[in-house]
């Protein structure tokens, strides 16, 4: 039962070994189900890579997807994502995020605002602070409707965004009756 042995996966990848976890567990669960469903057993051996950040493991066990089935959207979407993420084949993940575009987005697939956003970080990590002039033309026809691309997409603007994360914000009461203290 695939479920099951996902179920049994998940469960090995997240779990301390003091109960019974460990990745060399969840990886002999990735090789049961390659053994039954192939495609499956490598986007389970590909997320297992990528939660111990290890991209090029994981892109290629996506390979090995993309060779029995080049248009498989999911397979596409997550080698793109590697290379955005990793620096990795980044000409590679260019050229399989632009196949995405190309393909309707599955229901349970990354929608095309997903797919612009990993093409983005590849033209960043290239040192293109804008997208090659057919892509804006691509993007600008594509349909506005979706509200997760940004206004400035659409104009093929240049921008810069930081990431800083936030201090996590404590708080404790002023006054607690139970403490016996008061404002």
């Amino acid at each position: 039962n695939l479920t099951f042995r996902q179920g049994l996966l998940d469960f090995y990848a997240g779990a301390p070994s003091l109960v019974g976890g460990g990745m060399a567990k969840a990886y002999a669960q990735a090789d049961a189900i390659a053994a039954i469903d192939p495609d499956r057993g490598s986007f389970a051996r590909a997320n297992l890579h990528l939660a111990e950040d290890e991209h090029q493991q994981a892109m290629t066990a996506l390979n090995s997807i993309l060779e029995r089935n080049p248009d498989n959207y999911f397979a596409l979407y997550q080698f793109g994502r590697c290379a955005a993420e990793s620096g990795l084949q980044i000409d590679r993940g260019l050229a399989v995020l632009e196949r995405c575009l190309e393909l309707p987005a599955p229901d349970k697939g990354a929608p095309p605002a997903y797919v612009w956003w990993r093409m983005g970080q590849i033209y960043s990590r290239q040192g293109k602070l804008k997208p090659p002039a057919n892509r804006c033309k691509k993007l600008k026809s594509w349909p506005h409707t979706t509200p997760a691309l940004p206004r400035n997409w659409l104009n093929c603007r240049p921008i810069k965004v930081e990431f800083r994360p936030s201090p996590l914000a404590i708080t404790f009461p002023l006054s607690d009756p139970a403490l016996g203290t008061s404002d």
